[in-house]
């Protein structure tokens, strides 16, 4: 039992300070005392164990397990920490943080298994983690998820070809990746492999005689300036100008387009049409080049809009990005009264199933150009992996992963705010500087859509790093234009490979950017617009 002996245990730089506290513990044991005196002789690691054992232990016995637990693992006892956080577990079945103690115990002796379960337990007790985590702790955390999350499942399923990652890449995963590299490159260079299958066909020539685009987009997303910028928008914009079209942005769009929170008044969403009438009254436009990617309701414009009015002479055009499954069907909502709907994801029964078929204008991306990208182009590369993105599709746990890895890089995943997300320019700038770019386009375990990234990523003549299931690979060749991955341990892999072989590196990114020149050069896009619009 605790007396006044231990005042002679204890350092005698500390003695002042402890004396008072092991007197009153002695005389009237209180918990605040205990752990006062335990925070001064907590470098004594055995003098801390009595001290938990002897007083906390008796006044709060959970408390003492979940103490010994951290004292333990401090000094490398992990047997002691295991026990005392079983001794927790068994005053406690439900408590979070002894589970996630245990688990860590178990961890750092190597029982990884267990520890997962473990975990898992913490995770279903409702353990949150206040500071950073550990590498290996994140990844067990992560592969615990996985149990409840099939999402986290799939990024953390090891590969049976490469196995689980590496801190360094062994010899035989990269054989395994040359391997790859050379076999998919030689039959590339002899013709043998077969061309993907979603290249779009187009016109030969480009003719464009000064039309004038009304564009009605947000140019922040869902016309919040606390956003980031439309890029989808600007990207139109930008490209449209580049070939030669008058652009005009509507300044009605923000009031007439998809609310998200149903918060827009009559007054406003009359006061918009008001505004586009104007608009189009003295912009006489060829073409009005409209999002369409929501169904209107009594807050926004709706089809009617354009129906409903004598024709003024333009051809209305419909962009809907994500036309996707789950979705109501918004080509079909908008394709009546539209000349032509343009989609980019291939991958719906939306389209097909519309008796408006005709007017689908299915194209892979936004119309990028290289332009675009020449103000950054002579950027030293000197970021190694470049991670950016907005906070889904599992981004967030491959970016802590790799950077619990210690893989070199720039990593930022963000809310799709103003004040979390990077400018148009800067986001360009750290593209223009990185080697390797992540990518993915998960929406739902079946369904991959190929994102803007991908140009973007060529564009910056940095190698793309595609997760597979997307249609890229019926764009470009895998493993000749871009590399696929299907789970952390191939994507860690694949980085750090090409960190260690520039050479192959450059001359992947250089044949990506000479096919994306070849197939999927902005004008492409408008000359098919323009075809499809007819005279």
């Amino acid at each position: 039992m605790i007396n006044r002996d231990w005042i002679m245990r204890i350092a005698p730089d500390k003695r002042g300070q402890a004396a008072p506290l092991l007197m009153r513990l002695i005389d009237q044991p209180v918990l605040e005392d205990a752990h006062a005196l335990l925070g001064l002789v907590i470098d004594d690691a055995e003098l801390g164990f009595d001290l938990i054992e002897n007083c906390l232990g008796v006044l709060a016995p959970l408390d003492a397990a979940l103490a010994g637990v951290r004292l333990a693992m401090s000094i490398g006892q992990f047997d002691r920490a295991a026990d005392f956080a079983r001794s927790a577990i068994h005053l406690a079945p439900d408590n979070g943080t002894a589970w996630f103690y245990l688990s860590a115990a178990l961890c750092d002796q190597g029982q990884t298994g267990i520890a997962q379960m473990a975990m898992l337990r913490a995770i279903r007790s409702g353990y949150e983690h206040g500071g950073p985590w550990r590498a290996d702790l994140f990844s067990l955390m992560i592969q615990a998820l996985g149990e409840d999350q099939p999402r986290v499942a799939e990024i953390m399923m090891p590969c049976p070809l490469f196995g689980r990652m590496q801190q360094t890449l062994d010899s035989r995963t990269a054989a395994l990746i040359k391997t790859c590299l050379d076999t998919n490159l030689d039959r590339f260079d002899r013709g043998l492999l077969a061309p993907p299958t979603l290249i779009p066909a187009r016109p030969d020539d480009l003719t464009i005689k000064g039309q004038t685009i009304l564009m009605v987009q947000n140019e922040f997303i869902h016309g919040s300036q606390a956003n980031i910028r439309n890029d989808i928008a600007d990207i139109y914009v930008d490209s449209a100008k580049h070939h030669g079209f008058r652009i005009i942005r509507s300044q009605a769009a923000d009031q007439i387009l998809h609310d998200p929170h149903l918060s827009r008044s009559p007054e406003v969403l009359r006061a918009g049409l008001a505004q586009l009438d104007v608009e189009i009254e003295q912009v006489r436009p060829d073409i009005v080049m409209m999002d369409g990617n929501f169904l209107g309701h009594a807050r926004t414009i709706e089809p009617a809009y354009f129906t409903a009015r004598p024709l003024r002479g333009f051809k209305l055009v419909i962009t809907i990005p994500d036309l996707y499954d789950r979705k109501p069907n918004v080509f079909d909502y908008w394709a009546g009264a539209a000349d032509v709907v343009v989609h980019f994801n291939r991958r719906t029964s939306h389209v097909e199933a519309s008796s408006h078929l005709a007017k689908a204008l299915h194209w892979p991306g936004l119309p990028f150009e290289a332009h675009m990208f020449k103000p950054y182009a002579g950027a030293d590369k000197t970021i190694d992996l470049c991670m950016l993105g907005s906070l889904n599709r599992g981004r967030e746990y491959y970016a802590r992963l790799m950077q619990g890895l210690g893989f070199p890089g720039y990593y930022l995943i963000h809310d799709r705010s103003g004040g979390q997300a990077l400018s148009v320019e800067d986001y360009r700038a750290r593209f223009a500087q990185a080697k390797l770019i992540f990518n993915n386009g998960t929406i739902t375990p079946n369904l991959r859509i190929v994102t803007g990234r991908v140009f973007e990523a060529i564009y910056s003549r940095a190698v793309l790093l595609e997760e597979s299931g997307s249609d890229v690979d019926q764009l470009y060749h895998p493993w000749v234009h871009y590399l696929p991955f299907a789970n952390i341990h191939q994507f860690a892999a694949l980085c750090q490979f090409m960190q260690h072989h520039e050479d192959r590196r450059q001359a992947m990114a250089q044949r990506a950017l000479a096919w994306t020149h070849t197939h999927f050069a902005g004008r492409f896009f408008w000359a098919s617009l323009l075809a499809r619009l007819g005279p």
